[in-house]
C-alpha cells in the first residue's frame, strides 16, 4: 500500500429524480426538452449542472477545493 490518499467515492444527485421532487410531480422525459425543463427548475444553466466548480444543486453537501481539485463533503445543519 502506498502513502498515496485514495480518492473518495462521491456520489452525485440525479438531475431528473431532483427536479421531479421540486416540481412534486413526476414527469415524462421523452415528452418534455429535458435540458430546459432541467435548467428552469434547478436554475441553472444545464452546462454549469454537471461541474461542481459552480456549486450546483447536483452537488448538495459537496464543496470543490479548488487547489486540489477535491470534493469535501460539507457539514449542513440540520
Amino acid at each position: 500500500m502506498s502513502n498515496e490518499k485514495k480518492p473518495k467515492n462521491v456520489g452525485v444527485s440525479n438531475p431528473y429524480a431532483l427536479a421531479e421532487v421540486i416540481l412534486k410531480k413526476k414527469v415524462n422525459w421523452k415528452r418534455v426538452d429535458s435540458q430546459k425543463l432541467l435548467e428552469k427548475t434547478l436554475d441553472m444553466p444545464y452546462e454549469k449542472l454537471f461541474d461542481p466548480k459552480y456549486e450546483s444543486p447536483l452537488y448538495a453537501g459537496l464543496k470543490l477545493d479548488p487547489q486540489t481539485k477535491t470534493l469535501a463533503r460539507i457539514k449542513i445543519p440540520p
